[in-house]
């Protein structure tokens, strides 16, 4: 994914200027989640920078990545009929954390 992003519509115009960035690897990334705004990730890439015309240079260049995807705004159907009880029901990740979450029943 972000290979495809480093080398997408902007490389034909490094390249028309006879420069060109290559993505070579991920050396770190993290995310953290606030509960009001979503999920923020920062990634440091390693890329490299050359140029090709005028001066030649190749050079190893590191570059920091945010990004931040929100939560969907909560949806709820509108019943017609409001004397059916409403039964809701949430997915909840548990990967690791199941006793924790067998604490609240």
């Amino acid at each position: 994914m972000i290979s495809l992003s480093v080398d997408g519509d902007d490389q034909e115009a490094f390249q028309s200027a006879g420069r060109v960035i290559e993505f070579k690897e991920l050396l770190y990334g993290y995310h953290r989640v606030d509960p009001l705004h979503g999920e923020d990730i920062v990634l440091d890439l390693l890329m490299t920078y050359r140029k090709y015309r005028g001066r030649k240079m190749t050079v190893p260049v590191r570059r920091h990545a945010y990004i931040q995807r929100p939560f969907a705004p909560l949806q709820f159907p509108i019943l017609a009929n409001e004397e059916k009880p409403i039964n809701l029901a949430f997915i909840v990740p548990l990967a690791g954390r199941f006793s924790t979450f067998e604490r609240f029943f």
